[in-house]
């Protein structure tokens, strides 16, 4: 009789683990139907160029007026290693900014006009990720993108 009481507190312990991941939004991906996707983006180690000692993407997208939500959807990322470029892992960035970027520009240009950033980073050797993040947009004029060492589909979807 014991182990069975055993087991049911364990099965217990479990469900309740499982309810509060599923709460928590760990499982569940962004409904984006009623959402416009604005870009996208299939970054490869060919997107990549080294600057600086490291391989790095900086990507912009200019956003209509009036935006209420910036969610970003990344697919499949994963760390990627770039010739004799070596290091331990990569990162992407998504960024919101008050002020229109320009592409070409380096993302430091831009340091004082963030409104939000959130980052995702990984180790070389991780298993490929997907997920999605959705940025404050009060007030963004556009949305950066910067990609250190990481490959996947990235895109910006908004909703008015």
């Amino acid at each position: 009789m014991k182990m069975g009481k055993h087991r049911l507190i364990i099965s217990g312990i479990i469900a309740i683990l499982l309810v509060v991941v599923m709460v928590s939004g760990c499982t569940s991906t962004a409904d984006t139907t009623n959402m416009e996707l604005l870009a996208e983006y299939n970054l490869t180690k060919d997107n990549l160029t080294i600057e600086g000692g490291s391989a790095l993407a900086d990507i912009y997208v200019t956003l209509p007026d009036d935006v209420e939500t910036v969610l970003i959807k990344y697919n499949n990322i994963s760390p990627v290693q770039i010739g004799d470029f070596t290091d331990t892992g990569g990162y992407f960035e998504f960024v919101t900014y008050n002020t229109v970027t320009q592409n070409g520009k380096n993302a430091n240009n831009y340091s004082d006009n963030i409104i939000e950033m959130k980052n995702v980073r990984m180790k070389l050797g991780d298993a490929p990720s997907s997920g999605n993040l959705t940025l404050n947009s009060n007030g963004a004029k556009s949305v950066g993108i910067r990609c250190g060492a990481m490959q996947g589909n990235i895109q910006v979807y908004i909703d008015k």
